[in-house]
């Protein structure tokens, strides 16, 4: 019994040591390179063929690593003293690459736990060469990353996205950040695209949206989507008003502002909920498609003529706004079944969910072979109802 009991005294004791190591791969804060946001660009540089790497593009990855000290005092202006962040720019052919090497630039460990955005440009996703999916698998299998980073596709260089201007955000990765929630305002903009969303989609296997970013003389602009085919391959942007009617026909209008006119005079809804269902019936081997839209607002903006206490004028309302809802819907239809040829509504998607035989027979020449989405027939339906006048019944005297 004595020697038992020695023995686990003694194991113990060889124990203690690996217990009280719980922290051999800490990392002091002050030692940390905090990573806010990265832009990927296509390389403009001559590239030079590899046999060993074939023809596979360079990128440019910029990085905005973000100042504690900086963001304390408020500086706005990198490479300045006091300044809340700066941005470092490096080339290589794959996200792996572009890491290591920024690792080898900066003074601090790179860390991406605090990652809030990843601008691509639409040039670094153009064409065959470089895929999509391979600039995000690096954010996807990181540990350090989470699945709701926002990703988004710049038109233009994404690089200059990182040096943009705010008057009211430390940083500009900050300001980027606080603005994407802003599409429960407007429905010219596509809900949030966080990488977990993005990956679902690529996985799919079937045409998606991205948030559209583009930079201007006084800021940012959020307007318009872009477009990718069921390969995950960049195919265009649609404008903010296709943008509209896509958010209506994937019920994911969360805000916004429907204008019509009336008497030659502009009247507005504001939007507050907005749903969407979809039916199909197969009719000489071909699929109809019904969408039906409601949606539900306030209104924002009337006329002196029209008395909105009468029933009557409330329905002529919701009728003309229903009216709006369907011609803008109709008009973004008309762009992807026969401008891009690609179902970014989730047609083919409804099929496979709700008739798995029929779809089938017809997935392989949905968008490709036959296409059969661009002869798709797709009736869309509008239905609104108007909850509230707003907070007056009359804005001037007659």
């Amino acid at each position: 019994m004595r020697h038992w009991r020695g023995f686990v005294i003694a194991l113990l004791f060889l124990l203690l040591p690996v217990l009280l190591s719980a922290c051999w791969d800490r990392v002091e804060i002050d030692q940390r390179g905090f990573v806010a946001g990265v832009a990927i660009d296509k390389s403009n540089r001559k590239e030079e063929t590899s046999q060993k790497l074939g023809k596979a593009p360079e990128l440019v990855g910029t990085y905005q690593m973000l100042i504690p000290s900086g963001l304390r005092s408020g500086n706005k202006d990198a490479g300045k003293p006091g300044a809340a962040y700066f941005n470092l720019s490096v080339t290589e052919r794959s996200m792996m690459a572009l890491t290591a090497r920024m690792s080898a630039k900066t003074s601090r460990t790179p860390y991406f736990e605090h990652l809030q955005v990843i601008i691509i440009s639409n040039e670094a996703v153009q064409g065959n060469q470089t895929d999509f999916a391979d600039i995000l698998d690096f954010f996807l299998r990181n540990n350090e990353m989470r699945r709701d980073i926002n990703v988004l596709i710049a038109d233009g260089s994404a690089n200059a996205l990182l040096s943009v201007k705010s008057m009211n955000e430390s940083y500009p990765v900050a300001y980027i950040d606080s603005t994407l929630n802003n599409y429960k305002k407007t429905s010219y903009m596509r809900p949030e695209s966080r990488i977990g969303y993005v990956h679902e989609q690529i996985l799919k296997n079937v045409s998606f949206t991205i948030q559209k970013i583009s930079s201007y003389a006084d800021g940012i602009s959020l307007t318009g989507a872009a477009l990718f085919d069921s390969d995950h391959r960049f195919v265009g942007f649609l404008s903010g008003t296709e943008t509209g009617g896509l958010n209506f026909l994937k019920g994911e209008v969360k805000g916004g502002v429907v204008e019509t006119n009336l008497d030659d005079q502009i009247i507005d809804l504001d939007i507050e909920h907005a749903t969407r269902k979809i039916k199909a019936r197969r009719e000489n081997g071909h699929y109809k498609f019904t969408v039906s839209i409601k949606a539900e607002g306030t209104i924002g903006k009337s006329i002196q003529k029209l008395d909105v206490t009468k029933l009557s004028a409330i329905r002529e309302m919701e009728q003309l706004f229903a009216k709006e809802i369907v011609k803008l819907s109709k008009k973004t239809l008309q762009t992807l079944q026969k401008k891009y040829k690609k179902d970014a509504i989730g047609l083919g998607l409804y099929l496979y969910q709700n008739k798995m035989m029929s779809w089938k027979e017809m997935s392989e020449n949905w968008e490709e072979g036959k296409q059969l989405f661009t002869e798709a027939d797709v009736e869309v339906k509008a239905e609104v109802n108007i909850r509230r006048l707003g907070n007056i019944n009359q804005s001037e005297r007659e």
